[in-house]
């Protein structure tokens, strides 16, 4: 749980007069969410979740709130955006951008890591398929703001952070061992392109039972390689910390995948690439933390000894 501005009642007395969703009762933090600011808003005509984006700017939270008024126009099961009296999704508070949603009842399931192979494995990897059928080719207004995981832009951040290491020569080591990596991954401009939710951490999906009744936060959202959006999926599904990765698990999500969207060949070939890029961008990310870069580094060398066509195996035998 992370509120990075605190909001007060006459704050949102303020945004509220800007809607029709009645007068302000009280707002609580979402347990979950560590990037933006998330609150739970309660008026006199029902709840209501607000997101006040603390890292991004007018034009990539419109990339949200365009991207989940067309999945809602599609009956997906996604937080609808709310339009103010002027019609707009998107508002400004103090300098920053914000937005108000749907609020989804379900709750979430236990971490996937501590669990057998559940049917809620099945109703995600559903759901992420169905996603990608509803996006392939779809881009949203804005869609450059967002990242578009591939080699080229996980460089580009992976500098952009590396100047929080201090270290001169520790900095030049790590981007030469990312740049090195990155240049091993194929990831071919003629796969399969659309909407990549990019965060299947198992906090953004709620059940009633064993049936998905929401899938949230689409802040990492991204156009993008949409085999990305299922290598994502295998890394926070089958591939515990500090583990080798769960292939029975993994298959398992694959064929619950296909159910919906099955694979080109070309896409499993290449699924070992997205799985390594899917690492490469948390190397990225947290560049200057030791601990993740020494974790996700293992997971690379295991991969690397595996290789492309053993994992290919793994997955679905030989190639015909």
């Amino acid at each position: 749980m992370t509120v990075k501005t605190k909001f007060h009642q006459d704050d949102f007395i303020s945004i509220l007069s800007k809607y029709d969703l009645g007068e302000y009762r009280k707002s609580t933090p979402f347990v979950d969410g560590t990037v933006q600011t998330n609150l739970l808003m309660q008026t006199t005509k029902g709840r209501y979740a607000f997101r006040y984006y603390e890292s991004r700017s007018k034009e990539n939270a419109l990339f949200e709130t365009e991207l989940l008024h067309y999945l809602h126009e599609c009956n997906y099961l996604s937080p609808a955006p709310i339009q103010n009296r002027d019609n707009e999704f998107v508002g400004e508070y103090k300098g920053k951008p914000y937005a108000l949603f749907e609020f989804l009842d379900g709750v979430h399931m236990v971490n996937p890591n501590d669990t057998d192979y559940t049917p809620q494995h099945n109703e995600v990897a559903q759901a992420l398929a169905k996603l990608h059928v509803l996006t392939e080719n779809y881009k949203p207004s804005y869609y450059e703001t967002r990242e578009s995981r591939d080699p080229e832009s996980c460089f580009s951040t992976a500098k952009c952070n590396a100047v929080k290491i201090s270290d001169e020569n520790l900095r030049v080591t790590r981007l030469k061992w990312i740049e090195r990596e990155l240049d091993q991954i194929e990831l071919p401009l003629s796969l399969p392109r659309g909407i990549c939710h990019a965060d299947s951490n198992y906090t953004n999906f709620l059940f009633r039972e064993e049936k998905i009744t929401g899938v949230l936060d689409f802040d990492d959202a991204c156009y993008a390689c949409i085999l990305n959006d299922l290598a994502n999926l295998i890394y926070f599904w089958a591939w515990p910390p500090e583990k080798e990765l769960n292939f029975p698990f993994a298959n398992h999500l694959i064929e619950a995948y296909e159910n919906v969207r099955p694979l080109s060949h070309d896409e499993k070939t290449h699924l070992y690439d997205a799985l390594k890029m899917v690492i490469m961008m948390t190397f990225a990310w947290f560049i200057d933390d030791d601990q993740d870069f020494a974790s996700e580094k293992k997971r690379i060398e295991y991969l690397n000894a595996i290789g492309r066509e053993g994992f290919y195996k793994e997955l679905f035998g030989k190639k015909t």
